[in-house]
């Protein structure tokens, strides 16, 4: 394996210490033997696909890397370039996109459907009201009112906290407005 300055700040070893390390040395436990099927297709002659693995930091912090590798002849010696570009922020994030949109989504269905039932009773009883001159009926009809408003109430209030609660968390973008690049 060889080093960049990069290695330092992503994986915590120091020079000396990630140059004695083997390329699975940086992998967990459970996950070598799916890296052995990666390396034995490389050494095929084959280009791996790229995929997303796991890596192990020095201090035993786990990071998602997305692997390129691709067989080279260096100094006619048979050698790998592996490229691996630390993902595990921007999979965080689309983690937490996602969970948002289908909180967003719940949230859009309460609101075409929920909210709907008791302001399409209101609007009945409202009508209602207009053409009916009977003061006992009328009374009636404002117990219905208060009802439907009531629950509108409650339905909107329960939206409002549903939606609260999903609030995009601060994210930490660059001042260009991109995510920073691990």
């Amino acid at each position: 394996m060889t080093f960049s300055t990069h290695e330092k700040m992503s994986y915590g070893y120091s020079r000396a210490e990630f140059l004695q390390l083997t390329v699975r040395d940086i992998r967990p436990e459970a996950d070598r033997l799916l890296f052995d099927g990666v390396l034995e297709c490389t050494r095929r002659q084959q280009i791996a696909e790229p995929g997303i693995f796991r890596h192990q930091k020095k201090n035993g912090e786990m990071i998602q890397v997305e692997l390129k590798v691709k067989p080279v002849k260096y100094q006619d010696v048979e050698a790998m370039l592996v490229l691996a570009n630390d993902v595990t922020t921007q999979l965080q994030y689309i983690q937490t996109i996602e969970t948002q949109n289908a909180a967003f989504k719940d949230i859009t269905w309460m609101q075409s459907h929920v909210v709907r039932t008791p302001l399409a009773r209101l609007m009945g009883l409202v009508e209602l009201l207009d053409i009916d001159e009977n003061p006992d009926e009328q009374k009636e009809l404002f117990v219905g009112i208060q009802a439907s408003a009531q629950e509108l109430d409650s339905v909107i209030h329960s939206i409002v906290r549903k939606a609260e609660s999903t609030q995009l968390s601060a994210l930490p973008f660059t001042n260009t407005g991109q995510p920073p690049l691990a």
